[in-house]
C-alpha cells in the first residue's frame, strides 16, 4: 500500500542554511545542522529525472518517485536509488521470423526461427524450409529426451530409436494421457523469463508439444524457439566462447521454450554462412541434453549439419 503525501514536483520554501546542489546526480545531499528534507534533496534532481511526488510506503518509508526516472529514499541523510526488486529479462526483438505448425511422424510440432536485433549488423535474414525445420526440432527434442527422459539410455542412438521416440510422442499426443506422456518427458535447465531473478538456470522436467494441462511438477513446451542473437549483446546466454564469440542459452516463458544460438560472431560476416549457422544449430541437442555442466560450447552433429545444410537452409551472408 502506498499513500501518496504530494502529487506535485514543487519544493517548499527553502530555508537560508540550505545550498541546492548545482549539478544533480543520483545521490544529493544538503548542506545543514538540521535533517535533510526529502523534498529539499529530490527538489535537486528534478533537471535531471523531471516531475516527483514523495508517498509513503506501508512500511512507512518516505520515497521521491519521479515520472521519467527511478525512485529515490532517504539513507543516513542522503537519497539512495531504490533498486527494482525485479529484473526484465525479455529481450529479443526480432528483425525476421519464420513460424511452423506441421505434422512430422504423427507429431504435431510448433517452433518459430527467429533472428534477433542485436545481430541485424550480421544478417537481417536466416530461413529453413519447413519440413527440414520440423525434423531438426523432433531431433533436438529426441536427443534431449535420449539423454535425459525417464529411462536410462547408454551408447549412441540409431535411427531405429528415433523412430520409436517419434512412436511414443505421437502416441503421447493422441491419447493425451500421462502414463504416455511420461514416456515422452524429460529435464532441461532452462531459465525463466518471467520470475525477475535474471539469468538463472534451473532444471525443469518438461513435456514437448503439450496443449493441456500438466502435473504439479511439469512444465509443458507449446512451442520451441530458436533465436539467432548476438551473444555478445544479450543477457541471457549461458556460454559465450571467448576465442570465436559463439554463444547458448536456454530460456523459458510461459510456454515457449526460447533457445539463443549466438555464431562466432569474432569472425566477422563470414560467421553467417550457410555451414557455419548449420555447424552451430547441429550443437543445439547437445547443449539441451547437458547445458547444466557444459561451459563450452558443445560439438557439432555432422548429421544435423548436413540435414540443415543440404536441406535448404539459407542465410543473406555474401562471400
Amino acid at each position: 500500500m502506498i499513500f501518496s503525501l504530494t502529487a506535485c514536483g514543487t519544493a517548499p520554501i527553502t530555508p537560508t542554511s540550505t545550498a541546492i546542489p548545482q549539478t544533480p546526480t543520483t545521490e544529493a545531499t544538503v548542506t545543514s545542522t538540521a535533517v535533510p528534507n526529502i523534498y529539499l534533496l529530490a527538489y535537486a534532481l528534478r533537471d535531471q529525472y523531471g516531475n516527483f511526488e514523495v508517498v509513503l510506503t506501508d512500511k512507512g518509508v518516505q520515497q521521491a518517485v519521479f515520472t521519467n526516472g527511478p525512485t529515490f529514499e532517504m539513507v543516513n541523510g542522503k537519497l539512495v536509488e531504490v533498486a527494482s526488486k525485479e529484473v526484465e529479462e525479455h529481450e529479443i526483438f526480432p528483425v525476421y521470423t519464420e513460424e511452423i505448425s506441421r505434422d512430422f511422424l504423427g507429431v504435431r510440432i510448433n517452433a518459430e526461427l527467429i533472428v534477433d536485433k542485436s545481430i541485424e549488423s550480421l544478417t537481417k535474414k536466416v530461413s529453413i524450409p519447413e519440413t527440414i525445420f520440423t525434423e531438426y526440432i523432433a531431433r533436438c527434442f529426441f536427443i534431449a529426451w535420449w539423454e535425459n527422459g525417464t529411462e536410462k539410455h547408454v551408447g549412441t542412438p540409431t535411427q531405429d530409436d528415433f523412430k520409436l521416440f517419434m512412436g511414443l510422442w505421437s502416441k503421447a499426443q493422441q491419447s493425451n494421457e500421462k502414463k504416455d506422456w511420461g514416456k515422452v518427458q524429460f529435464s532441461i535447465w532452462a531459465n525463466d523469463l518471467d520470475d525477475g531473478d535474471g539469468n538463472i538456470q534451473k532444471e525443469m522436467t518438461v513435456w514437448p508439444m503439450y496443449f493441456g494441462t500438466t502435473p504439479e511438477g511439469v512444465k509443458k513446451i507449446m512451442t520451441v524457439s530458436i533465436d539467432i542473437v548476438d551473444g555478445t549483446k544479450v543477457k541471457n546466454v549461458s556460454v559465450v566462447e571467448q576465442d570465436y564469440g559463439f554463444s547458448l542459452g536456454t530460456n523459458i516463458d510461459k510456454e515457449t521454450l526460447y533457445i539463443y544460438f549466438g555464431p562466432s560472431v569474432f569472425l566477422g560476416k563470414e560467421c553467417m554462412s550457410v555451414y557455419m549457422i548449420s555447424k552451430g544449430l547441429s550443437a543445439i541437442p547437445a547443449w539441451l541434453s547437458r547445458n547444466s555442466s557444459i561451459t563450452k560450447f558443445p560439438p557439432e552433429d555432422k548429421a544435423l549439419t548436413k540435414l540443415l545444410e543440404n536441406g535448404g537452409l539459407w542465410t543473406d551472408y555474401v562471400q
